[in-house]
């Protein structure tokens, strides 16, 4: 009877496991390596289910990092590890091109230090833009766009993403997209589209 279950009690072991390698719960990092910095998110930091963060930055993302964050961070040099040292959390943040530049439209060295308006503060924290928004409160509170100008942001640098005036996110594959105008004199939203406000 003993040499039977065995077997059994091995199959049920395995399949537990792979159970939960499946059930999307992110990877937890008892501790980042020597080579970590400490950077802070830039942006509300969109994560896919799981523990991704790609530089298309989907918005129907179940999961954000908020702005400011401190995260400790490693890698490179097109994909990244992100970890929250409060809980212990790990990312993968996919910049889709190589080099710091790319990285600091995530994270960069300082936490932001602008001040905003109570109001642009509350549609930053539910990572929504509304008309008269700054281009800067836009990019934090929903991060780099996909495309601004109809061109990929794929190898945009934060300050360029910023010259355009008209800014499209992907909410998923097979969503409709997400579009903010930006008045190139002021520099503030005059138009939002497909925007669900939480």
């Amino acid at each position: 009877m003993k040499a039977r279950l065995l077997p059994l009690l091995a199959l049920f072991g395995l399949l537990t496991l792979a159970a939960g390698c499946r059930s999307g719960a992110p990877p937890v990092a008892a501790k980042a390596p020597e080579s970590a910095r400490t950077l802070y998110a830039q942006c509300n930091l969109k994560v896919l289910k799981g523990t991704t963060i790609t530089w298309v930055n989907w918005q129907s993302a179940p999961e954000i990092i908020a702005v400011g964050t401190a995260l400790e961070v490693w890698g490179g040099p097109e994909n990244w590890n992100l970890r929250n040292p409060v809980d212990g959390r790990t990312y993968s943040l996919q910049t889709g091109a190589a080099g710091e530049q790319f990285l600091q439209k995530f994270v960069s060295p300082a936490a932001p230090q602008s001040a905003y308006s109570t109001e642009a503060t509350g549609n930053i924290q539910k990572a929504i833009a509304v008309v008269g928004m700054t281009r800067e409160e836009v990019y934090v509170a929903m991060g780099p766009p996909a495309t601004a100008d109809g061109n990929s942001t794929q190898g945009m640098t934060r300050d360029q993403i910023m010259g355009h005036h008209l800014w499209v996110w992907r909410r998923r594959r097979f969503g409709k997209n997400i579009g903010v105008e930006f008045d190139p004199a002021s520099g503030v939203v005059t138009r939002t589209e497909g925007i669900w406000k939480k």
